[in-house]
């Protein structure tokens, strides 16, 4: 599966992608919501995680537009985002947190949408 790491601390962006590609993962990796786009106009991604707080548009905006032009299941994460009403993403998880926990996240909202059979989740 190739997930699309939107990042905008590099040492974090980092130690995530390297523990995803460990895991059996295809991970790419953007430091902005703008980079995150243009690399979607000619890339197939099965899920986008990103942070929140990111220059430009903001995590929640990017992943509205992802999953309205898209179609592409989207992972936000946050340090200080309660979650809300908001439907622009289909998972969530709050910094700090474990590769395991994102794992059984990225799994989950892949599962959720139908498009992705279970064989290829890794």
């Amino acid at each position: 599966m190739k997930v699309l790491l939107v990042e905008d601390s590099l040492v974090l962006s980092n130690l995530i992608s390297e523990s995803l590609k460990e895991n059996g993962f295809k991970c790419v990796t953007r430091t902005s919501s703008l980079g995150a786009l243009e690399f979607l106009e000619s890339h197939k991604t099965d899920v986008l995680i990103t942070n929140l707080h990111l220059p430009h548009i903001s995590g929640e905006e990017l992943s509205q537009i992802v999953k309205e032009k898209f179609r592409i299941p989207t992972i936000l994460t946050s340090k200080d985002y309660a979650i809300s009403d908001s439907k622009n993403f289909d998972g969530f998880i709050l910094k700090p947190f474990e590769v395991e926990e994102l794992i059984e996240m990225i799994e989950l909202v892949a599962r959720k949408n139908q498009s992705l059979r279970p064989q290829d989740m890794r």
